[in-house]
């Protein structure tokens, strides 16, 4: 069964990250500090300077944006050892293996505890609110990872093997954010993430801030959809 969830309107999406966060709150693992970084609005995260090339994004090609504020932190550094542990023993089964090896080198030089809402005045009037804090709304990387058991909470714990289809540019996100997210919150982890490359244009990648990307509409229309597929 397809579920396509939109989680900006589904209530189902904006309890169950409420619920997230209480989880976690609940074992410790948030606290609210100032906080200085680099802000890229593309990718819609911090980074640290020696992320970036020439000072800019490597995805975006510019430079983020120096932003200074009150934010909760989530307690990572405190699952670096098990996350590390999940993926080297292949009970997270990171695809192919270049990947895998990727996410543990990251790791391994170390996991920093990580801002996961944004001020509300900040998020142009967008955001699930922090519970007991509406100063603050969830960030898009911590509220879009939680659509996967948002959605249906039954079926993610009772799935007989959990596979995230993903493309490169979020390996960090769901092999190293979103297993410490889970085990926070007592949830059940992921069993496969499958990671792709990016489909390309001229040697760039397809991106809609990038103005090259292609309605696949008109591919299906044109070659048919299992050409598109494949």
């Amino acid at each position: 069964m397809d579920d396509f969830i939109r989680t900006s309107a589904d209530e189902r999406h904006s309890a169950g990250v409420r619920e997230l966060w209480r989880a976690g709150a609940e074992r410790g693992d948030f606290y609210r500090r100032s906080y200085e970084g680099l802000y890229c609005g593309g990718c819609e995260q911090f980074y640290r300077e020696d992320d970036l090339v020439d000072g800019r994004c490597r995805e975006h090609g510019v430079e983020p944006e120096l932003i200074v504020e009150q934010n909760w932190f989530f307690r990572l550094s405190r699952y670096a050892d098990r996350v590390r542990d999940l993926v080297a023993s292949d009970r997270i089964r990171g695809e192919p293996a270049a990947r895998r090896n990727e996410v543990l080198a990251f790791v391994k030089v170390g996991l920093a505890d990580i801002s996961v809402p944004r001020p509300a005045a900040r998020s142009d009037g967008w955001g699930i609110p922090v519970p007991g804090d509406p100063s603050q709304v969830v960030h898009v990387w911590w509220d879009a990872l939680a659509n996967y058991l948002t959605a249906d909470p039954g079926r993610w714990a009772g799935a007989a093997e959990r596979v995230h289809v993903i493309g490169k540019g979020i390996v960090r996100f769901h092999a190293v954010h979103w297993p410490a997210l889970l085990l926070s919150a007592g949830e059940a982890l992921p069993d496969v993430i499958a990671v792709h490359d990016y489909l390309t244009v001229d040697g760039e990648k397809i991106a809609k801030s990038a103005g090259n990307a292609v309605a696949p509409l008109d591919l299906v229309e044109r070659f048919g959809a299992d050409a598109v597929r494949w």
